[in-house]
């Protein structure tokens, strides 16, 4: 971990300034075919549902978590990312941490949901899908087996192939696939203003069994 010292504070409602430097190492940092525009950025940061935590280097906004607390059983960690020049430093970690730690204020039971580019994509400049894939396997996410999820994205292009991590369910090796089907429609519901009926949900859940495998540790 670095000997920098940082700080970590949920976005204030109407901190302009903050906003605005977290936008742009989103808009650096994120994939541009898995991004919303800056409107619907600055609607989750006014929505209840959403939680927004900014690191601070310096007095300066220098990496961010966004992550999504519906009613349900789960929650979804959206976008993390650190500065560029920051990385390999531990932040990233602290950020996840971070953002964890204010989800278990929420619902201490709830599991984390991640979406991340498949890992057998091969590297761009911008883009290491592989070493991502690491990181949050190195945090002891599981990926769940069988899944090409399908990020309902379309404004930047198509998004690459896709899957699911989930965090926070250790004691068991499958999950229903009732439940998952429920997470699934619920973020493209609510996270993504799809109906709950899109026929790309089908599409991922038939291929699976009953009984979903999750990633052995």
């Amino acid at each position: 971990m670095t000997d920098l010292a940082f700080q970590l504070a949920h976005l204030a409602p109407g901190d302009r300034s903050g906003f605005d430097a977290m936008l742009r190492i989103y808009q650096r940092s994120i994939e541009p075919s898995e991004q919303k525009s800056a409107s619907e950025i600055a609607a989750i940061a006014g929505n209840p549902s959403y939680s927004i935590l900014v690191l601070s280097v310096n007095g300066e906004v220098r990496g961010f978590s966004i992550s999504f607390f519906p009613s349900g059983d789960f929650w979804l960690l959206e976008y993390l990312a650190v500065d560029e020049s920051l990385r390999s430093h531990g932040f990233g970690r602290t950020l996840f941490l971070a953002a964890k730690n204010a989800a278990y204020e929420r619902n201490p039971n709830a599991p984390c949901i991640l979406e991340v580019d498949d890992p057998s994509a091969g590297p761009t400049p911008d883009n290491n899908a592989a070493r991502r894939f690491r990181f949050y396997r190195g945090l002891g996410c599981r990926r769940i087996e069988g899944l090409d999820y399908i990020l309902p994205l379309a404004a930047n292009g198509t998004p690459p192939r896709m899957t699911l991590l989930v965090h926070g369910i250790d004691d068991r090796d499958t999950l229903p696939k009732g439940q998952l089907a429920r997470w699934l429609e619920t973020i493209y519901r609510d996270v993504y203003a799809r109906h709950s009926n899109d026929p790309r949900l089908v599409t991922m859940m038939s291929p699976l069994p009953d009984n979903v495998c999750l990633e052995s540790f």
